[in-house]
């Protein structure tokens, strides 16, 4: 039988790995540089001056969203930044690490989101929040603790980029009440018009792009991923069975009808599995990871929860705040498509369209560079709106507003500029003519 990776890409063009920071390469390339097909993610095989750049990054933006852990779940210890309080588990920051098979699970490159034709097209833009899952390849172990089964990332903004969503022009998963309401809102917001009697399209509307937003460090929990990753941990950790059965006392506190991990052999994961994998037990799944990070669970030995969340997450997040990574994604919404019964992901039950034909994007500068813009300047209407009386709310508050309901912003010349502008700002370069006069 063939390789199905390889057959997929036969189709629509090389598979690529998404390195970070905007960097792609093919994966033919990255097998022959490593040797084989496994790389080593996290601090834990970085360098010390990368290492404590990023920690500074996850340490200074705490209380934006960085953390990988609850604020109430922190460790005090000396930093780069002095003695502080840093919102992980027992697992120091610079410790965390995880081996991933990047051949199981590969990308198509993004295009540089191109600006003139959105503005020409007077397009719209629509934020879509996304938690920082990688979609590339499969978790085999965290922390030198071997999986007993490999764990797929399936997630994030890079799901729109994987081979077979690509070929269905699926760029989003999630439940599809919530799917339909971003639907209509496109819908909306492309100002199309409908006879209202037969749904005959009587004006077509302007195209309207899903733009991807991270959320915070910890919002993988969700996911069937870190759950099934836990699991799978699990076995090869040396944790008894009265540690087992406290744990699950204290999670059917708030989930009574928790089958338990009981004596942790192979038929009660399975149960357990089978449990958080069912349809709607996205809270049951969040329950179950943050009991598990609590303080009284690390010390019987459990899974680092936060170790677990960096493995399946981007690894060039770590150290972001809530919202600092807008456009990483950027598909045109097929609002006159139906929601898509199929997914292509283990947590969701349905996908969001695509318009068939046209390339996901990645937010670029004009040198065609994939970079990253904060989300109050991709959607600085959507910021100014909420300022009354002169009063700035909280930055919290407009990225909670954002998870809410999906901000809007018009692509327009006067947006681009001001984007270019910061992008060579940060990169500490010049526009070219005529805006360098």
């Amino acid at each position: 039988m063939g390789n199905p990776i390889k057959g997929l890409f036969s189709t629509i063009g090389q598979g690529v790995i998404d390195l970070g920071e905007g960097v792609y390469k093919a994966v033919e390339d990255v097998i022959k540089e490593t040797n084989g097909n496994v790389i080593q993610q996290g601090l834990r095989y970085s360098d010390d001056d990368s290492t404590n750049a990023i920690i500074k990054n996850y340490l200074q933006n705490q209380n934006r969203g960085s953390g990988l852990t609850k604020g109430s779940e922190y460790v005090e210890e000396n930093t780069p930044l002095g003695k502080m309080k840093v919102t992980r588990g027992l697992v120091p920051l610079q410790e965390m690490g995880a081996e991933i098979d990047f051949t199981t699970r590969v990308q198509t490159q993004p295009e540089p989101f191109d600006w003139q034709k959105a503005i020409d097209e007077g397009a719209q833009f629509m934020s879509i929040k996304g938690d920082r899952a990688s979609g590339t390849g499969s978790i085999l172990s965290v922390n030198d603790i071997p999986l007993v089964n490999p764990v797929a990332r399936e997630g994030g903004y890079q799901y729109a980029t994987e081979g077979q969503n690509v070929l269905d022009s699926r760029f989003w998963g999630s439940d599809p009440a919530i799917l339909e309401k971003q639907r209509k809102k496109a819908e909306v917001l492309s100002g199309q018009v409908k006879d209202p009697k037969t749904g005959e399209i009587l004006e077509e509307g302007v195209p309207v792009y899903g733009v991807y937003f991270n959320a915070k460090g910890d919002n993988v929990n969700f996911s069937t991923m870190v759950a099934d990753t836990t699991l799978n941990m699990i076995p090869n950790m040396k944790i008894t069975k009265k540690a087992a059965k406290q744990f699950d006392e204290k999670l059917r506190e708030r989930i009574p009808d928790w089958p338990g991990l009981g004596r942790m052999e192979a038929s009660d994961l399975d149960k357990a599995k089978e449990y958080l994998f069912a349809p709607n037990r996205g809270e049951a799944r969040k329950a179950f990871s943050e009991e598990m990070a609590k303080p009284r669970s690390m010390k019987l030995g459990f899974p680092d929860q936060a170790s677990v969340r960096a493995a399946i997450s981007v690894p060039d997040m770590l150290g972001m705040g809530s919202g600092d990574a807008a456009g990483r994604m950027i598909s045109q919404i097929d609002y006159n498509a139906p929601i898509d019964p199929i997914s292509n992901h283990t947590t969701y039950p349905a996908g969001l369209k695509r318009v068939k034909g046209t390339p996901v994007y990645r937010m670029a500068d004009e040198s065609g560079k994939f970079r990253d813009v904060p989300t109050n300047l991709s959607f600085r209407d959507f910021y100014n709106d909420r300022i009354i009386d002169g009063v700035v709310p909280p930055e919290a508050t407009t990225i909670r507003s954002m998870e809410l309901r999906q901000a809007t912003q018009p692509a327009t010349k006067e947006l681009n500029d001001i984007i270019q502008e910061y992008l060579y700002q940060t990169d500490n370069t010049r526009r070219g003519y005529p805006y360098n006069r």
